[in-house]
């Protein structure tokens, strides 16, 4: 029989909280878990799977710039 660990268990494994391990599992992101009663079961040998958040910065500060535009196009002034 194949081990399994809790939600609990893999959150703390993986430095993440245990709604978010929630979230992977009911969204099919982590393979191969079962659900048991009401709790998930995850595989002891599990790949944590990669995270597609943006995380370079891009859109920070971007309410600020696209008013700058706006306020820059209007007084007639040209954008860089």
């Amino acid at each position: 029989m194949e081990k399994y660990l809790t939600a609990a268990q893999v959150a703390a494994k993986w430095n993440l909280t245990v709604r978010q391990i929630q979230n992977m599992c009911s969204s099919g992101k982590i393979e191969n878990v079962v659900r048991e009663n009401r709790r998930w079961m995850i595989p002891v040998d599990a790949v944590r799977p990669d995270d597609h958040r943006i995380t370079n910065g891009k859109y920070i500060g971007w309410r600020k710039r696209k008013s700058e535009e706006k306020r820059q196009r209007m007084l007639g002034l040209e954008t860089n």
